[in-house]
């Protein structure tokens, strides 16, 4: 997002390191996804009348947490992908 707004080249002329821009960055999305998901199930036991009486919140973790590595994963390699190829999209295979 930065790139195509044109202020990731404005960040890196700062003397913000690209660690703290890159740890700033991602946890901002994984604060602002964890809160749209406690939204999303607080309206979901409010307007449906949905329990999380016998949720199993220690496994619901765990799959919070392998999914959140996997997708962090998937987010980097698709942000140097984008990157080194200046493109949103994969080149066409022959």
């Amino acid at each position: 997002r930065g790139q195509i707004l044109g202020t990731l080249e404005v960040v890196f002329t700062t003397q913000t390191s690209l660690a703290t821009f890159l740890t700033g960055s991602a946890l901002f999305a994984i604060v602002r996804s964890t809160v749209f998901a406690v939204v999303y199930l607080a309206l979901g036991a409010a307007l449906f009348g949905v329990s999380f009486a016998g949720a199993n919140v220690l496994a619901a973790l765990l799959v919070l947490l392998l999914s959140m590595s996997v997708m962090l994963g998937l987010g980097i390699l698709s942000a140097a992908f984008i990157m080194a190829f200046k493109q949103g999209r994969p080149p066409p295979s022959s």
